[in-house]
């Protein structure tokens, strides 16, 4: 498929051999062709506009956050809490990113991060804000082409499926998950299984670690992508297939 091909036509092409497609995809995928699998895999489930997110963005405007970065030194500054532990985050995952962000251009990363995220608090304001959200936000935007796609990608992805759990830190569902990891582990890997009983060591939260951002700590950016693209396409079985 030429990416200089008409996009309309190649997504047409794409659902129309999607389960040849999808096996591809599971192999590894050139990142131009990522961000439009991943707009059409993901989908728009929560019928996230882009006018409710210029909302947001208007929001924001009204509260200076475009004075968030200091000019000397590209730090976000605030006083607020939530946008204090927002900082810190943002500027790990530039740090950690730094190399891919200016490979990619993404020359705005630390203030558009912060509209991305602070958008998504104000979507979801009940939910507790933690520093997984923001790394979710960063790869992601690394692997689109606007910040609305970033946004709604967002939300579609984590607010659905078994992350917000995780993320929420709802310890009843995490300990369902990790109970059923536990009796994977015991029976197609008893010697490990065995080992760590042995040692009378929990993988409670080592598993936790693991699942609640896909991996993302543990390993290198490509092939985070690659547990990404498959993590969209076979479900969360995938997850404890990695784990």
């Amino acid at each position: 498929m030429d990416k200089y091909e008409n996009v309309e036509e190649n997504i047409e092409i794409l659902n129309s051999n999607q389960q040849e497609i999808l096996y591809l995809w599971t192999l590894g995928l050139p990142v131009w062709l990522r961000k439009y699998l991943w707009n059409i895999v993901i989908g728009n489930e929560l019928d996230i506009s882009e006018k409710l997110f210029q909302g947001y963005k208007e929001i924001l405007k009204k509260s200076n956050y475009k004075n968030i970065l200091d000019s000397n030194n590209n730090k976000i500054k605030d006083k607020d809490d939530l946008i204090n532990d927002l900082k810190d985050d943002i500027n790990i995952y530039y740090n950690k990113y730094e190399a891919i962000i200016k490979a990619e251009n993404k020359t705005n990363f630390k203030a558009d991060i912060y509209l991305i995220v602070h958008s998504f608090c104000y979507y979801r304001q009940d939910v507790l804000y933690t520093k997984e959200i923001t790394e979710f936000a960063s790869f992601l935007y690394l692997n689109t082409d606007n910040n609305y796609d970033t946004f709604r990608i967002l939300c579609n992805f984590i607010i659905p499926s078994y992350l917000f759990n995780f993320i929420q830190n709802d310890i009843s569902n995490i300990k369902n998950y990790y109970e059923f990891f536990e009796r994977l582990l015991q029976k197609y890997v008893p010697l490990i299984y065995n080992y760590i009983k042995f040692l009378n060591t929990s993988l409670f939260f080592v598993f936790y670690s693991w699942a609640k951002n896909l991996f993302f700590e543990v390993f290198p950016y490509d092939l985070c992508l690659i547990i990404f693209d498959n993590f969209i396409i076979r479900g969360k079985i995938f997850i404890f297939q990695v784990a």
